[in-house]
């Protein structure tokens, strides 16, 4: 028995164009079978005119089989691309027609289209990538009420971001399988994440929580390996700040200003001593505080600074030694820190210490407050005073940052390093000799008398 086909939408026919389904005549036989390319003039005008294809019931197909079917024209695609196929208006169509496919089923069934994303373990990374981009564009382009054209652009575009990557596809897939274990991880992380988010108040914003996940994803990408100090996630509350666009920053001339030689809000306030004030400073200005208390908690402690200059003179002092700590921790934490920041990462905490005494001592609560959450580190202070050269070098391989008495294998080394340049010196006539290393050898550099 024949079964029933229905007539083809010319508009879409094109050459170039591959269709994830079989091609017929009005006889039931295959003009194209699905997956293949139309090569031709005379092919595309033949299935223009006799093409027809089986009926699909969009009310029963389910969000699953429609998004897997999305991210097979999406491989194919990028296979196209890869191999030359497939260019011009035709891809430029073929680009248009997917973006609006994707657009259908993420309005109608979000959820189920997120889902199938996460779960798609049978594509490539780029393609589950590129779905994922998709979908975050498609649902942030609805939200802000987007017209129709500029969301199948925005689409199109972040479809196809990756096209740059192609080069690399056999690299990035060249993964071996995934365990049972992985695959269930994959599959229950929403679960997981849910519980895991509600202790930082976002588990109810979907947004907050694709945009932290999409900085996370970021870090990972420009291979960012060292991520294990992110450990905390806060959200902006509305209800605490005045929100400040743009314009209002632009126009109230906060930070810049369009006139040459002008004074900004910034440059009148700002006389800060430390780049951490400059930077926290900045942040007060660019959210308003909304609530009273918090207000009257900043203006009491400027009232006890003016009413006692001493106090503000030693925490000027201190502060100026602590000098930018917030730049040093990050650099610790991803494991760039040079020597002479670890020196200055010890005065930074050591200068931390008067600052707490002095702010614990006055009858301020906010002053004792801010007492109470110092934490001098005092062993991390101490190792780097024991262990540490007071005037170490920038670069490592120039030597003389470790204490002597702190590893014996490490001074037994030095001293013979030592007893070969005084014999040298005395042997050859050597003037001076500067010493340094690479990774495999010390490397001598030497000046004749």
């Amino acid at each position: 028995m024949q079964q029933k086909t229905i007539p083809l939408s010319s508009s879409k026919i094109d050459i170039g164009c591959r269709f994830n389904f079989d091609i017929f005549d009005q006889k039931g036989h295959v003009l194209l079978p699905r997956g293949n390319l139309v090569l031709s003039v005379q092919e595309a005008t033949n299935l223009r005119q006799h093409g027809r294809r089986l009926p699909e019931d969009k009310n029963t197909a389910s969000a699953f089989t429609v998004m897997q079917r999305i991210a097979e024209r999406l491989t194919n695609l990028f296979n196209d691309i890869k191999e030359g196929h497939n260019k011009g208006p035709q891809r430029i169509n073929q680009i248009k027609y997917l973006a609006s496919d994707f657009i259908h089923i993420a309005d109608q069934e979000p959820d189920a289209a997120f889902a199938s994303i996460h779960l798609n373990i049978h594509h490539s990374y780029l393609v589950v990538h590129s779905l994922m981009a998709a979908m975050v564009c498609a649902r942030l382009s609805m939200t802000k009420e987007w017209d129709e054209k500029a969301r199948l652009s925005l689409i199109a575009a972040a479809l196809t971001h990756d096209i740059g990557m192609l080069d690399f596809y056999q690299l990035i897939n060249s993964r071996s399988a995934l365990s049972e274990a992985d695959i269930h991880i994959i599959k229950t992380h929403a679960t997981r994440s849910v519980q895991m988010l509600k202790g930082f108040g976002v588990d109810n914003l979907p947004n907050g929580v694709v945009a932290a996940g999409s900085i996370l994803h970021y870090l990972d990408l420009t291979h960012h390996q060292h991520t294990g100090h992110i450990t905390q996630l806060a959200r902006i509350e509305e209800d605490r700040y005045v929100w400040l666009d743009r314009f209002t920053v632009r126009n109230l001339e906060l930070y810049g200003s369009i006139n040459e030689g002008a004074k900004t809000l910034v440059d009148i306030l700002d006389k800060t001593i430390s780049p951490m004030g400059a930077r926290l400073l900045k942040r007060w200005i660019a959210f308003p505080l909304k609530d009273v208390k918090p207000i009257n908690e900043r203006l009491s402690v400027v009232e006890f600074f003016f009413r006692h200059p001493d106090l503000k003179l030693l925490l000027e002092q201190n502060i100026a030694l602590i000098g930018d700590l917030e730049r040093i921790i990050s650099k610790v934490a991803v494991g760039r820190i040079n020597p002479r920041e670890v020196v200055q990462l010890k005065v930074a905490l050591k200068a931390i210490e008067p600052i707490k005494e002095a702010c614990a001592a006055t009858d301020n609560i906010t002053l004792q407050k801010i007492a109470d959450q110092l934490n001098a580190c005092h062993m991390i202070s101490e190792k780097i005073e024991k262990e540490v050269n007071n005037d170490p070098p920038t670069l490592i391989n120039r030597g003389n940052i470790m204490r002597y008495g702190i590893d014996a294998d490490l001074d037994e080394l030095f001293l013979r390093l030592c007893k070969e340049e005084a014999n040298s010196k005395t042997i050859n006539n050597i003037v001076n000799v500067k010493k340094t290393f690479n990774n495999n050898h010390y490397l001598f550099s030497c000046h004749f008398l």
